[in-house]
Formats: C-alpha cells, sequence, structure tokens
C-alpha cells in the first residue's frame, strides 16, 4: 500500500506532463496558472473562472521558464480550474470531434 502523499494525481502525473508539451503548437495559449496548455476556446464557466482567479488581489504576474504571462496564485485556488481546462483540451475537445452532443434535451430521451 503507498503512502497518502504518493496517491494518483493526474495533476502531478510527470508523463502527462510531457504529453502536453509535446502536444503544444506555437502559437497555443498556455495556461497562465500551471503553464499547460488551454483549450483554443473555453467553456463560458471555465472562461469565467479565469477571469475571476485573474482579477484577485493577491495575483502577480511573475514571468516563468515557460511563459511571460504566468500568474502566481496558490494552488489552492488554481487547481480546480487547471484541471477542468485540461479535461476540455482531452476528454470534451475529443468527445465533441466524434460527434457526441454537447447539450441534452432530457425530454426526448427514451423512458
Amino acid at each position: 500500500m503507498s503512502a497518502p502523499w504518493e496517491a494518483d494525481d493526474p495533476l502531478l502525473d510527470e508523463d502527462e506532463d510531457q504529453q502536453d508539451a509535446s502536444d503544444v503548437g506555437a502559437d497555443d495559449p498556455l495556461c497562465p496558472f500551471c503553464d499547460r496548455p488551454l483549450p483554443s476556446n473555453l467553456l463560458p464557466q471555465l472562461q469565467h473562472d479565469h477571469d475571476h482567479l485573474m482579477n484577485l488581489p493577491e495575483a502577480v504576474f511573475k514571468p516563468s521558464l515557460y511563459q511571460q504571462q504566468h500568474v502566481n496564485l496558490p494552488v489552492q485556488q488554481t487547481a480546480l480550474f487547471c484541471r477542468r481546462h485540461k479535461l476540455q483540451r482531452t476528454v470534451y475537445d475529443q468527445g465533441v470531434a466524434a460527434g457526441y452532443p454537447t447539450t441534452y434535451d432530457f425530454d426526448k430521451l427514451d423512458k
């Protein structure tokens, strides 16, 4: 059994970091908090969360090795946003590309 701090956490997976880095084009936007690639168009709720975090008084611009627009905020404030934008870039965008619907009309579903 592994220790609690060794639990699988996709946000801490180095293999995924390498995959993200190889999946980034020169013009792809990076997250100002985690420096990972952002989806080309954030979903409205994610855009709202991004704007909220960027406007926090404790948000400090601090260039990083990966990008000049890096913003320092405690990970407790940014982790949910970063996890969601990563899921949108991978799972959500793949589903849309495969033709899955983005909205559902539950009244039309068979009962």
